[in-house]
């Protein structure tokens, strides 16, 4: 009955129009890491939100979203970049290019997302291990 009820969960937040930022993200990410059998439903999700003919731009944040937490970090990429043009949208476009190991993009993208109104402390915390990753250990100590 929980695992029924979790799958619940994460499609409503996903499949919803309610408000989804980085509190539902992270719901959805521990709901995901507690228990794996939750991680089809996650595909299953993505699935139906790719089949959606007009998705809107919210939706295709959303859709990002779970591309990102589904590993598909390209795909993730490419689908942000046609979504709402927020906060949210630039700062999971930066994590996919991180992920991806193109750190310059990845700080472009969270430069754009601490603009657009992130969390600034997160944005800076992300270009600084970005800075890291690249070998610029003075910089990213100074951030």
């Amino acid at each position: 009955m929980l695992n029924q009820a979790a799958e619940l969960e994460i499609k409503d937040l996903l499949l919803s129009n309610s408000s989804f930022g980085p509190g539902e993200i992270q719901f959805i990410s521990s709901r995901i890491s507690n228990d794996f059998a939750q991680f089809p439903t996650l595909k299953d999700v993505a699935q139906q939100l790719e089949s959606q003919a007009d998705r809107s731009p919210a939706t295709n944040v959303r859709l990002g979203i779970c591309q990102f937490l589904l590993g598909r970090y390209d795909d993730a990429i490419s689908i942000l970049q046609t979504a709402d043009g927020g906060a949210l949208a630039y700062f999971y476009q930066g994590r996919g290019q991180f992920a991806l190991n193109r750190f310059e993009k990845a700080i472009s993208c969270y430069e754009s997302a601490k603009t657009a109104g992130y969390d600034a402390d997160r944005c800076r915390i992300a270009i600084a291990e970005c800075k890291r990753h690249i070998g610029n250990l003075d910089e990213a100590m100074a951030i």
